[in-house]
């Protein structure tokens, strides 16, 4: 594909992918249908009612506008005539992070935010995991977090455990020297009778 034809694409996708993170923002939960377009309550008219049911209904919610985000994104890389192999890693953090967030929100109870693919999630793992869904999704946030901003988990973790260490330890040596106290004292009281 040529610099010009790209460029076009590049421009025509952002279009479409800002227009559908306006239809999600002023999505009102009111339902497409109907041959009475005079009560839409919508500033897109129809077609934001459509679309914002859509994407916000049966996908992941408020979320979707993350996939609408990475939509324009791959626009953005069209038009600038950059390769979208080089952003590839962002786009699958925008991508895993509406997932968990329509997942976490589906686990706060607020499914009309989730989106019906954000809660087949949550049910999916509430029915396997039951309990552990919490923990579940905590650790999925950590790894989210440690992917996004370079750090590593075993190192942060170490430098949580080592001042607990060091105070066990300091702890374990207090107890140490009081029984040797307690049996020199036991020892001279024996040695006295």
């Amino acid at each position: 594909m040529n610099k010009r034809r790209k460029e076009i694409l590049g421009l025509i996708i952002i279009c479409i992918s800002l227009i559908c993170i306006v239809s999600i923002l002023l999505y009102t939960g009111e339902q497409p249908g109907g041959s009475d377009t005079d009560t839409i309550d919508n500033k897109l008219g129809i077609f934001g009612v459509y679309v914002g049911h859509l994407l916000y209904f049966y996908l992941l919610g408020y979320y979707s506008i993350f996939l609408c985000i990475i939509i324009c994104l791959i626009g953005f890389s069209l038009f600038s005539n950059k390769s979208i192999k080089n952003q590839l890693q962002i786009y699958l953090y925008l991508f895993f992070s509406s997932i968990w967030c329509a997942l976490f929100t589906a686990y706060l109870g607020a499914n009309d935010y989730s989106g019906i693919i954000g809660y087949a999630i949550f049910e999916f793992l509430n029915g396997i995991f039951h309990k552990a869904t919490l923990l579940i999704i905590a650790v999925t946030f950590f790894l989210l977090l440690s992917g996004i901003f370079k750090f590593s988990l075993y190192e942060n973790l170490k430098k949580i455990i080592i001042p607990f260490k060091y105070l066990f330890n300091k702890v374990k040596n207090f107890k140490i020297k009081k029984k040797i106290e307690i049996h020199r004292e036991s020892n001279y009281e024996d040695d006295n009778l």
